[in-house]
Order: C-alpha cells, then structure tokens, then sequence
C-alpha cells in the first residue's frame, strides 16, 4: 500500500476477520466447558466423566470396593484421573482444529501494516490540528477590509470582515473535529490490532491447554 493512501478495502477485512475470532473464541469456551469424555482406569474399576477444560463432572466405581486394598483403589483413581487429564487435552485440541480449521490468523506484517495505517492518521490528525491553530489565528487587522470607512464603505468593510471571522471560525472547528475524529480512528486501529494479537495468542493457548 502506498504510503499516504488509506486501504479501506483492507481495513474492513482486518475488522471482519477480527470478530469472525472473537466469535470463534466465544464458540470454543462454550465447547470446552460442555463437552465431555468418559475415561476408566486400567483395570476398569473407576470411570471418571471430564469436559474439555479439564473440569470432573462424574466418577464411578463400576466394581465392589470390598475385596480391594484401599492402596489398590487408590492407585485406580489416580489411573483414570490422569486419563482424564489426557482425555481433555484431547478433546481441547479436537475441538481448537475444528473450530478454527478455516482460519488464518492475521500475521506479523499484517499487523504491522494496521498499526502503520494508525500512525498516517495520526500525522493527519496532526496536520488538521495545526490547521484548526492556524486558522483561529488568521485575524486580518479590520482596517484591511475599510472598517473605519465612512459611510457605506465602512459597512461594506464591517460585514466582509464579519463573514470572514465566521468562515474562518467554521472552517477552524470543522478542522478541528476532522483532527479528533482522525485521533480516535488511529487509537481504534491500535486497540483492535492488539486484542487481534492477543485474541489470536489466547485461541492458541487454549488448544494446548495453557490458557
């Protein structure tokens, strides 16, 4: 993209694909916390129930406890527990790969170049600032319009300098807002660059269970 010209097209796939992952991400954590999966521990005694997020819901003891040794139970439960942290892993990473197989996160350049489009509106900003400055400043002394005429000269030269002062006063404040809104949109681009980036760190986090 050249450099002063703003890609519109681009900004509106970056903000599209921005919540297309917060969409995404908000579908995956439903998903962890609600799907579940069965596991028993190796010698059948113990069945544990865990959703994807690692959270027990359920555990079984699907044999007579009676003729065990508490040692041996105890080692069964520790068996199907572990299963059940494998499980979830599983299951995160199933679900990470088939909510976000369409996806392509945005890259390093692409966030660059938002945050470069961010810096070009603040120089404008800028330059409107200066502008608005400029223009509040311009105050032609009244004699240069014959205020101090008399007759209907100095009218004449009373009003052209009136409307000058409110041209130039509107043009100022008109200045001005376009540098405040330009402000804002630069400061937006930056914010939704970062929570992209954040967003997209989150998501991969998540499908290895670190997050």
């Amino acid at each position: 993209m050249p450099r002063g010209e703003i890609d519109e097209a681009w900004i509106e796939e970056a903000v599209r694909r921005y919540r297309r992952i917060e969409s995404l991400q908000a579908e995956f954590d439903r998903a962890v916390a609600t799907v579940e999966v069965t596991v028993r521990s190796p010698d059948g005694l113990v069945e544990v129930v865990v959703t994807a997020d690692g959270r027990i819901t359920d555990v079984r003891f699907l044999g007579p406890l009676h003729n065990r040794a508490p040692r041996d139970v105890a080692g069964s439960v520790r068996a199907a527990v572990a299963a059940a942290a494998d499980a979830a892993q599983w299951a995160r990473e199933k679900l990470h790969n088939e909510t976000f197989t369409a996806y392509r996160p945005l890259t390093g350049r692409d966030m660059d170049s938002l945050r470069d489009l961010a810096a070009r509106l603040d120089e404008a900003s800028a330059t409107l600032s200066a502008l608005s400055r400029a223009l509040a400043a311009t105050d032609p002394a009244q004699a240069a319009f014959g205020t101090d005429a008399p007759g209907r000269p100095g009218e004449i030269g009373r009003a052209l300098h009136r409307q000058w002062m409110a041209a130039t006063g509107d043009r100022a404040r008109e200045a001005h807002a376009a540098a405040t809104g330009l402000a804002a949109t630069a400061d937006a681009l930056r914010q939704a660059a970062n929570r992209y980036a954040d967003t997209d760190s989150v998501a991969a986090r998540r499908a290895v269970g670190e997050g």
